[in-house]
């Protein structure tokens, strides 16, 4: 009798030890798969990074590429905000319009992001100008500088990488790159100027 016990207690024990090393081996190949989904999302690097346009945020990156595909996805998540237009009781085309600076500190390594709040306003017709200071909702003496109005996504990143290939070469110390995107229902215009920092 003693011995069919010890059996059976021996049985129960195996039993529960083996189940309790599969959970241990399942726990540990879900830890292992999650982490390789974690490497897997870090490895795709900037190119999954997500835009807050509701606050000032500070980018850091360690190189030239790391600044680009930071500046990308600020222009791809800038296209992917909802903007809506109307026709005024006038007859004037009116948008929601979205502006953006891009403050790069090439000192630091740093790119801070100011989005600006959705606001109204009359479209005005590209061809028109008033200004470069004013076309990029500056006031006069404001120092900004417009490098074109934009149809398309492709065209606004190809004019941000003019802007700051151009302004690089006046960079001194204490002085840093704004990028500024102003975009509406039907247009995008880039501006850039240098700032102190």
């Amino acid at each position: 009798m003693k011995t069919k016990f010890i059996l059976v207690l021996l049985f129960v024990l195996v039993i529960f030890s083996c189940s309790e090393n599969e959970q241990k081996n399942d726990l540990q190949q879900t830890d292992e798969s999650e982490m390789k989904g974690l490497g897997k999302a870090i490895g795709a690097g900037l190119e999954n990074l997500r835009i807050d346009f509701n606050r000032p945020v500070t980018y850091h990156y360690s190189n030239l590429e790391e600044r680009e595909a930071i500046i990308r996805n600020i222009i791809r998540d800038i296209y992917e905000v909802e903007l809506r237009s109307s026709i005024s009781p006038n007859g004037e085309t009116v948008s929601d319009e979205f502006a953006v600076d891009i403050v790069i500190n090439e000192l630091t390594n740093t790119l801070i992001l100011y989005p600006e709040p959705i606001n109204q306003i009359v479209v005005p017709n590209p061809n028109t100008t008033y200004g470069d200071d004013k076309d990029c909702g500056g006031k006069a003496g404001d120092g900004w500088k417009s490098y074109g109005v934009c149809m398309s996504e492709v065209c606004v990143e190809t004019k941000s990488k003019e802007a700051v290939s151009a302004l690089s070469n006046s960079l001194t110390s204490g002085k840093c790159l704004d990028i500024r995107v102003k975009r509406n229902t039907f247009n995008a215009r880039v501006c850039a100027r240098l700032i102190s920092c």
